[in-house]
């Protein structure tokens, strides 16, 4: 995968949004399409976007601390808040006007279906001896 996708598959921070944290991902990749799965746990889907510009594909959020009025405080915290953001150079292969995603019980998927020519079955070459 790190061929189709190459070295891209990092996250950045950027000045604006100031510490990011990176969503972890799993790519597959089908006959037709690949798809991305990254887990979003407790994010709003309204507070979601993925983008495409220049090839790059941006997942990014942001997941809002819970206010609550209450006179005892929190012990201990391990849930992340705070904004995420991850970007992937797209191959050639995909189709970018036909990506698609479903936002659904905190699991994000993007689809990412290939172009025909990518989908083409190769041109066998007949081997002929001299």
């Amino acid at each position: 995968m790190d061929d189709v996708f190459g070295p891209s598959l990092v996250s950045y921070v950027t000045p604006e949004i100031g510490r990011v944290i990176s969503p972890r991902i799993d790519i597959k990749e089908t006959k037709k399409a690949y798809k991305i799965v990254s887990e979003l746990p407790g994010l709003d889907p309204k507070d979601l976007e993925v983008s495409v510009r220049d090839g790059m594909l941006t997942i990014s959020g942001e997941n809002k601390v819970e206010k609550e009025e209450s006179e005892t405080g929190y012990s201990y915290v391990e849930r992340s808040y705070g904004c995420y953001c991850r970007s992937i150079s797209l191959p050639d292969s995909v189709d970018t006007d036909k990506i698609s995603s479903v936002y659904k019980n905190g699991v994000l998927t993007v689809t990412l279906p290939k172009t025909e020519k990518a989908m083409e079955e190769p041109k066998k070459i007949s081997v002929t001896t001299a």
